[in-house]
C-alpha cells in the first residue's frame, strides 16, 4: 500500500484528490522516496501531460532532490465519474510500468472511490 498520494493539476499546484475533477487525471507516476511509495497524478484539462513533467513539479513544489527519488513507473489513467469507474492502462516512455500494477489500481481505487474497469 502506498504511504501518501499527492495531486498536481495543471496550475503546478499540489492538492489533495478530493480537490479536483477526476475526470482530468490523465497520467501518473509511482516514486519510492525514503522507503515509501508515493503515487502522483497529472492532470491537464486543455492538453496532454508529460510523466516527467509531473516528476519535475512535484520535485519543485515540494523542494525533493531527484537524486533521492526512485521513479518505479506510470501510465495513464482515464475516469469516468458518470460510471464511478477508471481504467489504468499503458506506460511511461520515460520510466515504464511500475513493478506491481494491481497495487497501483487497488490504491488507486480506494483513493478515488471507484472500480477498476480492465
Amino acid at each position: 500500500m502506498f504511504s501518501e498520494t499527492v495531486f498536481n493539476d495543471n496550475t503546478g499546484k499540489l492538492c489533495k484528490l478530493s480537490e479536483v475533477n477526476k475526470d482530468t487525471l490523465k497520467k501518473f507516476i509511482v516514486v519510492k522516496n525514503s522507503g515509501e511509495k508515493v503515487i502522483i497524478f497529472g492532470s491537464r484539462t486543455d492538453d496532454d501531460i508529460y510523466h516527467s513533467e509531473i516528476l519535475a513539479m512535484f520535485s519543485k513544489r515540494v523542494g525533493l532532490d531527484l537524486r533521492d527519488v526512485k521513479v518505479l513507473g506510470g501510465g495513464s489513467i482515464k475516469v469516468v465519474s458518470a460510471t464511478s469507474s477508471f481504467t489504468i492502462f499503458g506506460k511511461s516512455t520515460e520510466y515504464g510500468q511500475e513493478p506491481d500494477r494491481e497495487e497501483t489500481i487497488k490504491t488507486v481505487s480506494l483513493l478515488i472511490g471507484y472500480k477498476h474497469i480492465a
